[in-house]
């Protein structure tokens, strides 16, 4: 990644973990939920992270496909999380499910944006399992 590409994530990471520290701090969520919204918006930034370095880059999987559906997923989940939908565990159910994918397809790439990726994938899967269990 590009010195100047690294430092524009790197800002961005830091404002998206402020931003999210604050929106747990302030809202009035469900506090079972709290972590699962957290680890959702993570993987959120990681993946468009991911996303924007792999456009148009060689990939044998699909990567950055996945993390496209990842994105749209976990967005869905923290939504429904957040308004404590009474489908919030089918949400999660989805949400496991792409992580799943997406986890498998960038941990397969040794480029950091996409290891990053992939483990904010295991944490998202981890934090809506417990949800379902």
């Amino acid at each position: 990644i590009p010195l100047e590409l690294h430092f524009h994530l790197q800002i961005r990471r830091y404002i998206v973990k402020h931003q999210i520290r604050r929106l747990l701090m302030s809202a009035v969520l469900n506090q079972d939920y709290s972590e699962c919204i957290k680890a959702c918006q993570v993987c959120v930034i990681e993946c468009e992270i991911c996303l924007s370095a792999m456009i148009g880059a060689e990939s044998p999987n699909d990567c950055p496909l996945c993390c496209y559906e990842c994105i749209e997923a976990c967005n869905l989940c923290l939504r429904a999380l957040a308004r404590d939908s009474q489908f919030a565990k089918q949400y999660c159910e989805l949400c496991v499910r792409l992580c799943e994918w997406c986890e498998e397809e960038c941990a397969h790439h040794s480029m950091d944006c996409c290891q990053r990726c992939a483990k904010s994938c295991q944490e998202c899967i981890k934090q809506c399992s417990a949800l379902l269990h």
